[in-house]
Order: structure tokens, then sequence, then C-alpha cells
């Protein structure tokens, strides 16, 4: 093993975990996410904030895209599809 892992503690319902962080898995799996959003919006429509999040409309692109929803249930299904990330 090369390198220090950083780990998290986490408390959940009063057990505590301690998980390896996985920063490279984290940021490989949000470009992935990235670039299938980048289907459904052009550039200009997507604002990254961070390595995980990213705001996007589709405003006035409904007639190529479809609606909100329909872009959401797309978008959701695609993540899992091929990320294997499950999206809420």
């Amino acid at each position: 093993m090369r390198g220090i892992f950083k780990l998290l503690l986490v408390s959940v319902l009063c057990r505590i975990y301690i998980i390896r962080v996985r920063m490279g898995l984290y940021i490989e799996r949000s470009m992935r996410i990235l670039d299938i959003v980048y289907r459904y919006a052009p550039s200009e429509a997507i604002q990254t904030y961070s390595i995980g999040k990213s705001f996007f409309t589709t405003l006035h692109f409904e007639r190529i895209f479809g609606s909100v929803h329909d872009v959401a249930i797309s978008l959701k299904r695609e993540t899992y599809k091929e990320t294997e990330t499950a999206a809420g």
C-alpha cells in the first residue's frame, strides 16, 4: 500500500463506521456523469460548482430533449446504466 489513505469517520444510528475515501473513483464517476449531462444541455446552460455538484437548465431545449421530467428520467437511467451510480 503506497501513500497515506484518508479515512472518513461516519456515524449512522449510533454506529461508527470507518471508510476509506476514494477520491480518484469519485472524480472519475463525477466526470462520467457530467459527460452524460452534456448530452442534454449545452455547456453554456451548465454551471459546475465543485467536483460532484453541477446545475443545468433545459429551458428552451424542450423541443430537442423533451420535458424536464423526461430529461430527469433519462439522466437517471443513463447514469445508472453507464456508471452503476444511483441518482436520486
